[in-house]
């Protein structure tokens, strides 16, 4: 771990001083083309008109059959997005959350999502960046920097995309390359003694032939929570990323784009605090633990949280007349660990470990597009390959004496462990058409066959533990290791044919209307937290069948932009991720559902240098089959039949708000002033939604969070400064919680209010 961290951090030292070589060269001297400011312009906030690569070719927002949003980097910083679960709430029908300290996010769109935080756990939204799917949890929590938008895409994606799904997609999309010198250096300071450092420059190393980019990230922030227990704090972070990317250009028409990426984060594991679910509002133990003032009281240690990654992409392309040939290539490596205090509480209870070693993906896609745009025909057709591996990852608890076991343990601790390897493939064809019937009308249809195979090694054991080395069951104290269950060994393989078909009118130039239909595949999977002899359940292929229709408008010589879309969802063996008193975690098929929903984004500038925006999501989640979830105890474990409740962590509401005004001050610059609101309304963290007493603690009521900006900027665009402030109403949120376990909900809770300053420059 330590090595990996210096190896990213002597990157991001090389990263910088190869920038400082590529602006002695003489081709930083020249300004930014006409051409690419434009471009550069466009991409940042022109509505309907931003290109975008949703469809695999570049294109209109506007031209788009389907529910589409893209933020802009300005836009990105403006909203101060570092990473993506800042994006939750912030486009309509979103919600991203994170169980450990921004390790890896957990994204909703339109009400689905996972919460499956196993280390082979898969998702029905899929995280890309620079078109390479980040398919584990372990993998997805690449911060985001040197950014030139993010697209979200919603409903199922069962044609042009790597992985099957049937949630959506968020891609986000570095800038690249260019022949023209450009770059930027940013530096905040903010509350918490919170740090951030951010670079990027890029430029010509041989004109016409090669170009590169190097951009790097630094972040540090103290802790948040005070833990009286032993007067430490607790959620602080620190995180090294970089990227260099260099772009071969030899002739015409010819591309190679390749990138090096990495990050390193250390800081405290996700911080859990009890709430009691016992009369008095105490836990089993008669502890109490309010989150009251930010003070925690824990059995926990800061610096519990250790991850590294490194990655490479290969993008080339080529032009062979009839059509353009794609090859992506990528591989992701990554390593993480955590040990944070499971139980919420001061007592001495149980503690909760993960450690995966070795996590590894593999992909390739090649593609062909059609160049001939004067023919009414346009088509797509390629292939997608993904090899992955989880190898030796292991997780479970560590009990104290009085914990699980009871004397069992004494005097030392005892230790429930699950480790795994698994190994997925997953290979698909894909086809996709657009036909031009007339001017204004456009029919779409694409086709994709996906073959998964997955095999799955797990073994639950349970031992007293050596004080010297307690996570390791090979220094176990002598004869006390033994199995919960025989080894496992499972492998399956599902196959499935998806498809959407889209019609897009054209009623002026500046009004469109869409219709879609579209079926998507999420792939089965096994459960890999297993643990105490819990099931290890085999969960089949979730589906969804989707119904969406749409206008999208600029009106008023682009005043007003307004879109709308309205959505209805059929969801079938919906894979549904529980966790009961036991601290078992489970994995099952929960049934059959459907969504009915809708989702609008405004954006009104009614006079020179005001611009107001409303992004509203509705999405009403629904049970519509008959499904017996555990009810997590005390005192005993329970069933109950969820038909008709709401999904988990599925927010029926969801608004954004924001409003921006520039007093252009001439040749001196510009003042600017932000502020931005986002709702959520209330959300479920268990199928059992607060039917019964246990659901109390598991239900999210509703909640609004302000943020805020200030600044100047000046004339050139050279240099800008901004005073900001996040949760301006000092907001006290739950982002995650479960339960109840030991007679509480241990709970994770959003972020303080934090005020703080930026200062960047740009470099032309």
């Amino acid at each position: 771990m330590v090595r990996s961290s210096k190896i990213i951090r002597s990157s991001l030292v090389s990263a910088l001083a190869l920038s400082a070589s590529l602006y002695a060269h003489p081709a930083f001297a020249q300004d930014v083309s006409s051409g690419a400011a434009a471009q550069a312009e466009e991409n940042e906030g022109s509505g309907n008109d931003i290109i975008v690569t949703a469809t695999k070719r570049s294109e209109k927002l506007k031209d788009i059959p389907a529910s589409v949003s893209s933020i802009g980097g300005t836009a990105l910083e403006r909203l101060n997005v570092t990473n993506i679960w800042d994006l939750t709430a912030k486009t309509a029908n979103v919600r991203i959350d994170t169980s450990n300290n921004a390790v890896g996010p957990r994204i909703f769109i339109r009400g689905l999502g996972t919460n499956d935080v196993n280390a082979n756990g898969t998702t029905s939204v899929s995280l890309y960046m620079d078109e390479v799917v980040l398919a584990s949890p372990t993998i997805s929590g690449f911060p985001a920097f040197d950014i030139d938008r993010i697209e979200v895409l919603r409903g199922p994606q069962g044609t042009l995309w790597g992985v099957n799904t049937t949630g959506g997609l968020v891609h986000m999309v570095s800038k690249r390359p260019t022949e023209e010198a450009s770059g930027f250096a940013k530096v905040s300071y903010g509350s918490f003694n919170e740090k951030n450092l951010e670079a990027g420059f890029g430029g010509s190393l041989v004109d016409g032939l090669l170009a590169a980019r190097v951009s790097g990230l630094f972040y540090d922030r103290n802790g948040t929570i005070f833990n009286k227990f032993n007067g430490k704090t607790l959620g602080g972070k620190r995180q090294f990323a970089g990227r260099v990317q260099l772009l071969l250009t030899p002739a015409t028409g010819w591309s190679a784009l390749l990138s090096l990426h990495g990050r390193s984060q250390d800081g405290d594991s996700q911080v859990f605090i009890g709430r009691g679910a016992r009369a008095g509002n105490t836990d089993a133990r008669g502890n109490f633990a309010p989150y009251q003032n930010r003070v925690a009281n824990l059995n926990q240690d800061p610096d519990q949280l250790h991850q590294s990654q490194e990655g490479a992409t290969l993008n080339v392309q080529g032009d062979l007349g009839f059509a353009t040939l794609t090859s992506i290539t990528g591989y992701e490596k990554a390593r993480y660990r955590s040990f944070d205090d499971d139980d919420g509480t001061p007592a001495d209870v149980s503690r909760f470990f993960a450690n995966r070693p070795d996590v590894n993906q593999f992909t390739q896609e090649v593609r062909l597009t059609s160049n001939d745009t004067s023919s009414p025909l346009k088509w797509i057709v390629g292939g997608f390959y993904l090899h992955s591996e989880v190898n030796k990852a292991s997780q479970g608890d560590i009990y104290s004496a009085g914990g699980g076991f009871g004397a069992a343990c004494a005097p030392n601790a005892c230790v429930d462990i699950t480790t795994i390897t698994q190994r997925d493939r997953s290979v698909a064809v894909f086809g996709h058409l657009d036909y031009q019937v007339s001017d204004r009308f456009k029919l779409s249809g694409g086709l994709r066959y996906t073959k998964d195979s997955k095999k799955l090694n797990l073994l639950d054991q349970y031992y007293t533990a050596n004080p010297a080395d307690p996570l390791n069951p090979a220094n176990a104290i002598p004869g006390s290791l033994a199995n919960y269950q025989a080894p496992v060994n499972k492998s399956d393989d599902w196959g499935k044919l998806t498809f959407d078909v889209a019609a897009h009118y054209e009623l002026t130039p500046d009004v469109s209307l869409y219709a879609r239909f579209a079926r998507g595949f999420r792939s089965g999977n096994f459960n890999g937290g297993a643990t105490g002899g819990g099931p290890v359940d085999t969960v089949e292929p979730e589906t969804l069948d989707a119904y969406e229709a749409g206008v999208k408008s600029n009106l008023f010589d682009g005043k007003v932009l307004f879109n709308l879309a309205g959505y209805h969802y059929n969801y079938k063996s919906i894979q549904t991720f529980l966790v009961t008193d036991a601290a078992v975690l489970q994995l099952t098929n929960a049934g059959d559902g459907r969504v009915n929903g809708f989702e609008s984004e405004l954006e009104i500038r009614p006079m020179k240098g005001l611009n107001l925006s409303a992004n509203l999501g509705y999405a009403d989640t629904k049970f519509t089959t008959s499904f017996l979830a555990p009810i997590p105890g005390p005192p005993a474990t329970d069933f109950l039949d969820v038909k008709g409740n709401s999904f988990q962590r599925a927010p029926k509401w969801t608004l954004r708000l924001d409003g921006e005004y520039t007093v252009d001050l001439g040749s001196k610059g510009s003042l600017y002033l932000f502020n931005g609101w986002s709702y959520q309304s209330t959300i479920y963290m268990n199928p059992i939604n607060n039917d019964v007493s246990q659901g109390v603690g598991l239900t999210v009521p509703s909640y609004w969070l302000g943020d805020a900006r200030v600044g100047y900027r000046t004339a050139d665009d050279k240099f800008d400064v901004s005073l900001w402030a996040r949760n301006i109403t000092d907001k006290t949120y739950v982002v995650t919680s479960y339960g109840p376990y030991v007679g509480n909900w241990p709970s994770a809770y959003g972020m303080r209010r934090s005020f703080g300053v930026t200062f960047r420059a740009n470099f032309k």
